[in-house]
């Protein structure tokens, strides 16, 4: 069974130091899914048509 954690572990600095205030919409899609889809060493392996599909992003607005 998932065990599930509460969000409070993101990082505190997009909080705290204002840095949520200056995200795009974009960046911040980009940052959730990477934080839910990143393994135990921190990395995904989305590559860009995963990222388009699941964020609705176009090609250009991450790279």
């Amino acid at each position: 069974m998932r065990k599930l954690f509460p969000f409070g572990w993101i990082d505190r600095d997009l909080k705290e130091l204002g840095f949520l205030k200056e995200m795009s919409a974009s960046a911040a899609k980009l940052y959730i899914l990477y934080v839910l889809a990143g393994g135990a060493n921190g990395r995904s392996c989305y590559g860009t048509m995963a990222l388009q599909e699941a964020t609705g992003l176009s090609n250009a607005t991450y790279l």
